[in-house]
């Protein structure tokens, strides 16, 4: 089993961005190799961590690859 993590500041999230995270999660739950995810939030409030569990190296790279995530990636420091 991999992990791959995406660990991030909170703030105001718009619909745009909820539309995408949904999108994406959506994604990754269709893929073939896809096992789960757990999200957490620091004590202190200060850091949110999503982790997606996945089978095999290929699916993540196939995730990694998706339009969607790309878009995601895009928008990062938005």
């Amino acid at each position: 089993m991999y992990s791959v993590e995406f660990i991030f500041e909170p703030g105001k999230y718009d619909s745009e961005f909820h539309a995408l995270d949904n999108s994406i999660r959506e994604v990754a739950e269709s893929m073939d190799g896809y096992i789960g995810k757990e999200s957490w939030q620091s004590a202190d409030g200060t850091k949110i961590n999503s982790t997606y569990y996945w089978e095999n190296e290929e699916a993540i790279k196939e995730f990694s690859l998706h339009p969607k995530h790309l878009e995601a990636k895009r928008k990062y420091s938005k």
